[in-house]
């Protein structure tokens, strides 16, 4: 929004608007360029706002903030889902969790975005060969634990992915 972020913005707008002007750049390259098709991954930190109690499926709406990173994964969808509704393109967007090594977090306490970097790139490479379920859509990539924030059913369907680590047997 606009006027909450104007502080921010004039201390930070080089941070989020390279990044927002090469991602529109591609997706209209995409789009007029017959036969590639986008995908776009992003992070799940636009709906990290809602109670980690509660898990978050594809249709919720995102509560950004002014952080540069959270602003600009907002701006890159919303554009994104906009050239989709104007038919300029077809894409899914893929948004993921927080990329880690279960080897490497075996110790630590658990984060309910884990995501482990093998299992996305399953589902990416899946993805890619797939290609979009429609016009425009967007799935959750995450671990499927039962502690999980975000759901992973669209994407288990849509993909047939499968993550294989849960990281349950964190603290």
């Amino acid at each position: 929004p606009p006027r909450l972020c104007a502080a921010r913005r004039r201390q930070r707008n080089h941070l989020a608007g390279p990044q927002y002007a090469r991602y529109v750049q591609s997706a209209l390259g995409c789009g007029r360029g017959g036969g590639r098709t986008p995908h776009s991954l992003e992070h799940a930190r636009p709906f990290a706002p809602y109670e980690e109690d509660l898990t978050v499926d594809e249709t919720w709406k995102p509560l950004p903030s002014c952080t540069p990173a959270v602003l600009g994964a907002h701006l890159a969808e919303f554009t994104a889902r906009e050239f989709a509704h104007s038919h300029e393109l077809r894409l899914t967007i893929a948004r993921l969790g927080h990329l880690v090594r279960a080897e490497e977090v075996a110790d630590l306490p658990y984060d309910p975005m884990w995501l482990d970097e093998r299992d996305a790139a399953q589902a990416v490479a899946q993805l890619v060969q797939k290609g979009p379920s429609g016009q425009y859509s967007a799935i959750h990539i995450q671990s499927a634990a039962t502690r999980s924030r975000f759901s992973v059913e669209r994407a288990k369907s849509h993909l047939t992915f499968d993550p294989q680590y849960n990281f349950e047997a964190n603290p």
